[in-house]
């Protein structure tokens, strides 16, 4: 009789086969308390089977402000990891009647939305995006998006970043934006990040560029990464040295490698280049 009880064996099922406990999971979905039915909902999905004929159920409990916030986030998530078209439209209209302090609730709601991928969804994730609590998530669910007015929105930000004090925002959050540019258009992304780099001193910034353009072959970017390596900064100039690294068996990265041995006394710069020149049997130094 014990709801705890239930929820706990609910839990326990999803270290079994599917097959085997899949009625199990099924009896719970309709039990009478809302934490054994969503637990049980979240170990089917856990065990790879969708139960989709719950869906309008688990939107019910999402949209309900009288349920307990942890439940109703709960309900967003298995909706989320679902990818369930049927809650876009609630997911919006849940999202938009939210105040800052729900933010567990908006975190999962702007996952969802991020997973579903919709374009329509930019505008509400373009307000998130201004809540410390729920920045992150925002960024990561517009670079799932993958569309030309995320893509706008994420560069936007990103400017405006930029424009505030240099250390309001570190080196994770503009890595983490620039990694959501590239996964909706790389090749913007680099266009973008050239057009900004020569306007900028942030440190922070340069460092995140510099790592997320290490693999391209673009000529420009990889002069650049060159310019970066001679740097009087050492977070800037230490960076593009390690950023270069996959890159060592071309002559020129080699040639500057070596010249960097010779010139630079800092025993973790030399540590670096000899833990990348060590592949080459007749190099001299």
């Amino acid at each position: 009789g014990s709801a705890d009880i239930r929820i706990a064996v609910a839990f326990a099922l999803r270290n079994f086969d599917l097959y085997k406990v899949n009625d199990t999971l099924y009896s719970l979905l309709r039990d009478r308390d809302i934490g054994v039915k969503l637990v049980a909902s979240s170990s089917l999905i856990y065990l790879g089977y969708e139960p989709e004929e719950f869906s309008p159920e688990l939107i019910s409990i999402m949209q309900n402000g009288s349920i307990s916030q942890a439940y109703r986030t709960m309900a967003a998530r298995i909706l989320a990891d679902m990818k369930e078209e049927m809650a876009f439209n609630s997911f919006l209209t849940v999202i938009g009647s939210l105040s800052e302090a729900d933010s567990e609730l908006q975190e999962a709601i702007i996952y969802g939305l991020g997973k579903l991928g919709k374009e329509e969804a930019v505008p509400y994730l373009s307000k998130t995006l201004l809540n410390l609590n729920t920045q992150q998530p925002t960024i990561v669910s517009l670079g799932e998006i993958k569309s030309p007015k995320a893509f706008e929105t994420l560069e936007m930000f990103m400017e405006y970043l930029l424009e505030l004090d240099p250390n309001s925002y570190n080196f994770q959050a503009y890595y983490l934006i620039i990694t959501s540019l590239k996964q909706i258009d790389p090749l913007k992304t680099e266009k973008a990040l050239l057009a900004l780099l020569p306007k900028t001193k942030n440190v922070q910034f340069i460092q995140a560029a510099i790592l997320c353009l290490a693999e391209s072959d673009n000529p420009t970017v990889k002069e650049f990464l060159f310019k970066s390596s001679r740097d009087a900064n050492p977070e800037i100039f230490y960076v593009a040295i390690n950023s270069l690294s996959s890159k060592v068996n071309e002559p020129k990265v080699k040639d500057l490698f070596i010249d960097v041995f010779k010139s630079n006394d800092d025993p973790a710069v030399k540590k670096t280049i000899i833990l990348n020149l060590g592949g080459f049997d007749d190099l001299r130094v």
